[in-house]
């Protein structure tokens, strides 16, 4: 797991995300897949997937990314992990 590789902290670890549009998604045909070392992570918010839809096409976008969390908590539980995606407003793709 990335985050054990990294010395246990994740709380701050620098990755590439990809931004993959998913065409056959049954929930959202405008959906766009996050991926980090091509393990789907999540999705981008509908509002932000048909905006960022438009820039990428069907061809896939990259951006740089941070996972964060997974820290102990005070009562000795660890907190979930969640991934931060630096993204360009308006969207464009290169």
């Amino acid at each position: 797991m990335l985050y054990r590789k990294n010395g246990g902290s994740g709380y701050d670890i620098k990755v590439s995300a990809a931004l993959v549009p998913e065409n056959d998604n049954a929930a959202d045909p405008n959906a766009v897949r996050v991926e980090i070392k091509s393990r789907g992570v999540g999705y981008l918010p509908r509002e932000l997937a048909l905006e960022y839809r438009a820039a990428l096409g069907e061809s896939s976008g990259q951006c740089s990314a941070k996972i964060v969390g997974g820290f102990e908590l005070d009562d000795g539980s660890s907190a979930h992990f969640g991934v931060k995606l630096n993204l360009a407003w308006p969207p464009r793709m290169k």
